[in-house]
């Protein structure tokens, strides 16, 4: 009995995947890495992370777990909101409207402008002037964006900080959700939230590959700080935001210091921003290139840069093979080689498919 396209196409699927993972493990193997791609930076975590969701089927199986809808609070636990401007005149009404619709407002707010050149300024104290909570705007030119956290953290006397930036969306329920762990258990020191990629149109993307959470541990996720709150005990024992680093990876070095010196954690994947991810292929890669730079500052993930460098370095010979035979093909009409080049094409393709399905987009 002759089987279906789809369960012949499955099975195509994982012998691909199969012989990928043997390619680049092959790969990882027997081609020496320079020194430059080892870890410089040791991970210690002592944290145990308390996952809160309304949604049963998110991470089946994890333990310990909290369903804040079945859960009550303690008591209301006051928090300051802090976030970062720099040229933020576009985005700066939008964010704020996103505020100050929440189902739960923020007792103080704090942003710090770090030397913007347009109205952000004018705009953010213009907004300050009608909010419904006090609404303070510090300029400090020339300041990097973990100076103007901890700027922030340090002009406000409240113990709960919450974190977003501006050019991002928060969900209604973002903060609600997000400080909720604080306020259900007193001993929780950071509460974790997350973030959807979406284009310009608010749109989430689907091809694009972006971190998701799809096969993650909750115990080992790390939240960005556009969405992510903690105790100023908490902040303090960290050291703060690395003030030394250039460019970025400041809260992938402050959150894995949250984790060496804290216990109490919270991950609430409800807890939801809009990050608007760059629209071009220039400003992808100007991304990756500046998150590179904070984590080789910071001597984190280098052996993951070298895995990458593996992968790509395999498409791109892919492509190049194919092009060859392409235009081999052409030149002496070959049908074999253009049916080849085809192919590789093809499988290329579907390896980029493949990943996009995995990333859950």
């Amino acid at each position: 009995m002759s089987q279906d396209l789809p369960t012949i196409l499955q099975k195509i699927t994982r012998r691909l995947k199969g012989y990928s993972k043997r390619l680049i493990a092959w790969g990882l193997k027997r081609i020496p890495h320079p020194r430059i791609f080892d870890d410089g930076y040791s991970i210690e975590d002592n944290t145990l992370v308390t996952l809160y969701t309304d949604h049963e089927d998110l991470f089946p199986g994890y333990e310990p777990r909290i369903n804040p809808a079945k859960m009550t609070k303690t008591k209301r636990v006051p928090v300051v909101l802090i976030a970062v401007a720099k040229n933020e005149a576009l985005t700066a009404p939008d964010w704020y409207k996103q505020i100050t619709n929440q189902s739960r407002l923020p007792d103080e707010i704090l942003v710090v402008d770090t030397g913007s050149t347009d109205d952000t300024v004018t705009i953010l104290k213009t907004l300050s002037s009608s909010s419904p909570v006090p609404f303070k705007v510090i300029c400090s030119p020339g300041l990097n964006i973990s100076q103007g956290r901890n700027l922030a953290i340090q002009s406000s006397k409240l113990e709960h900080i919450a974190v977003t930036d501006l050019g991002t969306k928060a969900h209604p329920d973002w903060l609600e959700k997000l400080i909720f762990p604080f306020e259900h258990a007193p001993e929780t020191e950071v509460s974790g939230g997350w973030y959807d990629t979406v284009n310009d149109q608010g749109n989430p993307y689907r091809w694009r590959k972006w971190i998701s959470l799809l096969g993650k541990n909750p115990q080992e996720i790390l939240s960005p700080s556009v969405s992510i709150a903690f105790t100023r005990t908490a902040w303090e024992r960290a050291g703060g935001y690395p003030e030394w680093l250039t460019l970025t990876g400041e809260d992938t070095y402050f959150d894995l210091e949250l984790k060496r010196t804290c216990r109490s954690w919270a991950f609430c994947p409800d807890a939801l921003v809009d990050w608007e991810a760059p629209k071009t292929i220039w400003q992808y890669w100007k991304k990756m290139y500046r998150w590179s730079i904070g984590d080789g500052e910071t001597g984190m993930r280098a052996s993951a840069y070298w895995y990458a460098f593996i992968v790509s370095s395999q498409t791109i010979l892919g492509i190049l093979i194919g092009l060859m035979m392409l235009l081999i093909g052409i030149i002496i009409t070959s049908p074999l080689l253009l049916a080849g080049s085809f192919f590789v094409f093809l499988l290329i393709i579907l390896r980029a498919y493949l990943t996009s399905k995995k990333a859950h987009y």
